[in-house]
């Protein structure tokens, strides 16, 4: 059929068609039908991940969070630059809080209890890594918050009672930890996971290493597998596994949950598993692009006839555009690649009503 289509297409008349098509039918030297091989894709070789950041710089910054409550969808632009004994400063510039389930913050139709938020959510302190690109520490918690209780004054997000009220909860010392975790949890996703191992396809690369916890940065024993999705000139895809797990993990947990809490409203953690999954996107020189993960934590209470389940996601698309320093725009874009939140969730108050 194939010498048929072949022929017709040049005009050649039905008899030398007829003959042809014979002759080729016992004169298998002559027609030759060749079967194109499958071409095998190359082998993925092992990427070396190493931070080649410029000393100085900022980047947009589009980050979802979303719990079984819903989603929120933050915008802010995070600058570096260099500070004392080589290390790095990161600050948080003009973080506000966009969307709610997909619908923007202000809209009449978001839940004002879970809009009222927006305070701790942007509170968002400066930072510092050092020359090897470890995290440090957080700086100026208090200031951070007040610039946040500040603008939601200003745009009438909180009132004035309301807003000390959330001031004095969000500097004490039982909430720190809150503040502190998004922050570290942020360069380690950003940076500190990747920078300086060397992905490979395939099981990928396990190690045993120790994570800090809390405000305190208690360590705490960790499984870490990284592998290798895919890679060109232009981008590599990475997937990472972190598993915390077992008796000394349970104690870390109960010690810092139990931390500030009364004596007789502690509650003894007995077992606790956290696992997280993510997967990152980097431009050459570990450059983030975009990054999601989930976490899933299990935690059983003594007493309790079965465990505690809590599940999150985080999200981060970056635009590494060059701007000059300074606040943003009110009227700027969000990075392209996320222009909307999540889908929206149960619209009910948090209490559960």
């Amino acid at each position: 059929m194939h010498v048929t289509r072949l022929l017709c297409a040049s005009g050649v008349g039905a008899a030398t068609l007829c003959a042809t098509t014979f002759a080729h039918a016992f004169a298998p030297s002559v027609l030759v039908r060749e079967e194109s091989a499958p071409i095998a894709a190359p082998a993925l070789e092992p990427i070396a991940l190493s931070r080649a950041w410029p000393e100085s710089g900022s980047v947009a910054v589009v980050e979802v969070r979303g719990r079984r409550e819903g989603s929120y969808e933050l915008h802010y632009r995070l600058e570096w630059k260099p500070a004392e004994e080589g290390r790095t400063r990161f600050s948080f510039v003009a973080p506000r809080l966009a969307l709610i389930d997909g619908l923007p913050a202000d809209a009449p139709e978001v839940n004002v209890a879970r809009s009222t938020r927006e305070a701790q959510m942007t509170s968002l302190c400066d930072f510092e890594v050092d020359a090897r690109g470890a995290f440090v520490g957080p700086l100026e918690v208090e200031p951070a918050v007040n610039r946040a209780i500040e603008s939601c004054l200003r745009r009438g997000v909180l009132k004035l009672a309301e807003a000390d009220r959330q001031r004095a909860t969000l500097v004490s010392p039982r909430n720190r930890h809150g503040l502190v975790k998004p922050v570290r949890d942020l360069w380690d996703q950003w940076c500190g996971a990747w920078d300086g191992r060397v992905a490979r396809p395939g099981v990928g690369e396990r190690v045993e290493l120790s994570l800090p916890m809390g405000a305190e940065a208690v360590p705490a024993a960790a499984t870490r597998t990284l592998v290798l999705v895919s890679r060109s000139e232009e981008a590599c895809v990475v997937r990472l596994s972190t598993v915390q797990d077992g008796e000394e993990f349970a104690r870390v947990v109960d010690r810092l949950s139990n931390a500030q809490v009364p004596d007789g409203q502690r509650k003894t953690i007995t077992q606790c598993r956290r696992e997280v999954q993510a997967e990152a996107e980097f431009a050459p020189g570990l450059k983030l692009l975009r990054y999601q993960h989930t976490t899933r934590a299990t935690t059983m209470y003594e007493g309790a006839a079965e465990p505690l389940l809590e599940q999150e996601t985080r999200s981060f698309s970056i635009d590494w555009t060059p701007k000059p320093f300074g606040p943003e725009p009110a009227s700027e874009e969000a990075p392209e690649g996320r222009q909307g939140g999540e889908p929206r969730g149960d619209s009910r108050r948090e209490d559960g009503r």
